[in-house]
């Protein structure tokens, strides 16, 4: 779940400020759900932003469900997890035309640059239906009091599908992001909502695959200071049977992240290890807080749960920008720092986070040793 310039989590922001286009004739969206409409709306997309597919959110876990691709290496990982499973779960029966259709949706991004350029929603409310609005507010004012740092002026804010088929908030993402012409942006915005109208199955928007992410930003970005969680990866847990302890063990997952920019723990470098590093140890700074006396204070089985959640959203993609660290290496980082919590005396401690991310990066090489041969 991702960091700054990267989705905390679950993918990779995609790269703003694609050059104007000559303005293009307004597009007349059509509801009807013939492939007839989802091919013009696919046509017209790829028309105004001619490489769409060639677009960075290719490395997001929701990308990667479509595709279909993974490379376990050497290391421990598994050909699917509960998740991932339920997540190609979505797709089936889709047509390679609506697949296509999906890929380019997830390629703009635009759940996510929403959330970035535009103010969230009212009523804000967290889930499909707003069922985790309770504990993902509550966990958000906690971890404010549990870490030392000034975390005023951190956003917290939903991301829904359902702006999809918002023409205004679509028109100021391809405005404010890629720079598009108003008419251009206007006559995007369009194609974009022709499409998730023409096909039944994205239900306005609201289809989970489109906010299957959760992300951190930093004060530097675009957007300031803000956590974002998807609706589509709190549905997914829920229906894993996670869906008690989920919205807790990701936000303070991208809280930490929080953390990290604040202390100045992220590298400026690149390389898969690095995301790895700054993934794991915001993972490390997640579960400390939810097994701390003082935070979550969540016992042996919910412990267990949490660690779940880490689980299911590992990754082998050694060589992506956007690694998260393997599945195990992701359940041991969980463990050894409820361990660092379990043992602390007294309990009620809470070490500063600087002190906690300088014990993490000892531990790091032991975390990432090699654990198939």
């Amino acid at each position: 779940m991702r960091r700054a310039f990267a989705l905390v989590a679950l993918g990779v922001a995609l790269t703003a400020g694609l050059s104007a286009l000559p303005a293009a004739q307004a597009a007349t969206p059509v509801v009807a759900g013939g492939s007839a409409d989802v091919q013009s709306a696919i046509d017209g997309i790829r028309a105004l932003v001619p490489d769409v597919d060639a677009r960075s959110g290719s490395s997001s876990d929701a990308v990667q469900a479509v595709r279909d691709a993974i490379n376990p290496g050497s290391y421990t990982c598994p050909a699917s997890t509960p998740l991932q499973d339920w997540l190609r779960g979505t797709l089936q029966g889709f047509t390679v035309q609506q697949l296509t259709a999906a890929l380019i949706l997830l390629q703009l991004d635009l759940v996510t640059w929403d959330a970035r350029v535009n103010d969230a929603q009212v009523p804000t409310v967290y889930g499909p239906s707003g069922e985790f609005t309770i504990p993902v507010t509550h966990t958000f004012r906690d971890l404010g009091k549990f870490w030392d740092i000034d975390s005023n002026g951190i956003k917290l804010l939903p991301m829904h599908g359902s702006v999809l088929v918002d023409k205004a908030r679509m028109t100021r993402v391809f405005e404010v992001v890629y720079g598009q012409s108003a008419a251009n942006s206007a006559s995007l915005a369009d194609f974009v909502g022709q499409l998730v109208r023409s096909v039944p199955r994205f239900n306005g928007g609201d289809f989970p695959l489109f906010t299957f992410n959760s992300y951190a930003t930093s004060a530097e970005e675009f957007g300031g200071r803000r956590v974002v969680m998807g609706d589509g990866v709190l549905a997914g847990y829920a229906a894993i049977g996670l869906g008690d302890v989920a919205p807790q063990a990701i936000l303070a997952h991208e809280f930490g992240h929080q953390v990290q920019f604040a202390d100045d723990l992220i590298s400026d470098a690149t390389t898969p290890e690095d995301s790895r590093r700054a993934e794991l140890m915001a993972d490390a700074f997640s579960a400390y807080f939810l097994s701390h006396a003082r935070g979550e204070a969540m016992q042996t089985k919910r412990v267990n749960e949490f660690l779940g959640v880490y689980y299911n959203v590992g990754d082998c993609g050694f060589s992506s920008l956007s690694h998260h660290g393997t599945p195990a290496q992701r359940q041991r980082t969980g463990e050894w720092a409820y361990g660092v919590a379990d043992s602390a005396r007294p309990q009620g401690h809470i070490l500063p986070s600087r002190t906690f991310g300088a014990m993490f990066d000892a531990e790091l090489p032991t975390l990432v040793a090699p654990d198939a041969h």
